[in-house]
Parts: structure tokens; sequence; C-alpha cells
């Protein structure tokens, strides 16, 4: 018997879709259950909902060798309390630790390295910096962390690399992206 074979399935659905429910990957509070103390400014948990952003640009962006550059978004996959309105700033509406992701995807070229580095203020946080996968490879930066971040922080993403011209950073939200999530105030 595994783990999630003794959860006994919900008797009344409340409107709630039976099929999209997974015991391994969701979970209920009972009513009453949660107080409403305050978490941050203006979040309880009661009225609590995901406040983060995961923009992209969805064309390409050449980057110009050996230059580094400040990396542009032009759409979201999901933009929760307005993190994101555009150009290449996500700014931090409240004080507290945010789930930080930047991922660049570079266009196959056998010289010279890439680096992706993420800002706070345009100050840098953290850093990647990869030799070349080869001919054939397209070159893949990610960067994951937590972040203590201040109300109106600005989050930025920058590349660079030095194959000796210009390489782009390859457009789409699954090949180059900045994830910044709220995970709560501390």
């Amino acid at each position: 018997m595994g783990e999630w074979d003794s959860i006994a399935p919900f008797v009344e659905w409340g409107g709630a879709n039976p099929e999209s429910f997974d015991p391994k990957f969701s979970f209920s509070i009972a009513d009453g259950s949660v107080t409403d103390v305050k978490l941050a400014p203006g979040i309880s948990p009661t009225k609590l909902k995901l406040i983060g952003a995961k923009v992209y640009n969805s064309a390409a962006q050449s980057i110009l060798d050996s230059t580094t550059t400040t990396l542009t978004f032009d759409g979201s996959v999901f933009n929760q309390g307005g993190l994101w309105v555009s150009g290449n700033t996500v700014t931090a509406p409240y004080a507290g630790i945010y789930a930080v992701t930047a991922y660049q995807e570079y266009a196959a070229n056998a010289t010279g390295i890439r680096r992706g580095s993420v800002l706070v203020n345009a100050s840098g946080k953290m850093e990647q910096i990869l030799p070349n996968n080869g001919a054939g490879s397209k070159a893949q930066v990610q960067l994951t962390t937590t972040l203590l971040l201040a109300s109106g922080d600005a989050i930025t993403m920058q590349a660079r690399q030095t194959s000796g011209g210009a390489l782009d950073v390859n457009g789409g939200s699954t090949n180059n992206f900045l994830s910044v999530v709220f995970l709560g105030a501390i």
C-alpha cells in the first residue's frame, strides 16, 4: 500500500472539478482552521494566492560579442500581483523571500563562453558561466535561488557571450525566461 492510498476521497466536491484533483499534488485546509493573521502587508492566509511572474521574450535576442546585455520581455506565462508591467524589470511588491529562476538558451556555436546573470537593483546577485557545448549544441544557462528582497526591488536578467560575433538567446517561454515568486515575509 502506497503512502497516498490511505487518503479518503472527498465526498462533496463543492463545485471543483474532481478530475483535476490528485492527492499527491493537492491539499485542502478545513474551513475556520486558518486565522486571518497578516503574513505581509495586505496578505492573509484566507486571501492568499500566488504572487509572482514568469516573463519571457517571444523572439530571439541578439547578444553582441563580449557585451553584457540586459534581456527584455514581451510576454508572461503568469503575472499575479503586477510584478511585471513591460520591458526588462520584474518588481518585488512585498518585502520577503522570493524564489528566482532565470533561464537562457543560446544558439549553437562552438566558440567562447556563455554567461547569465540575475541582478537586483542593478547589482549582481547570481551568475553562471558555461563553456560552449560545441557547434551542434545549444548552451543552456539556468540560475535558481531564493533571495531576500525589499518592497520595490527591481530584478533583471543579463546575458553575455564571447563567440567572436553576435549570438542569439533563443526566444520563447521555455527558452528565455525570468520567474520571480513570492514565498513569504520574514
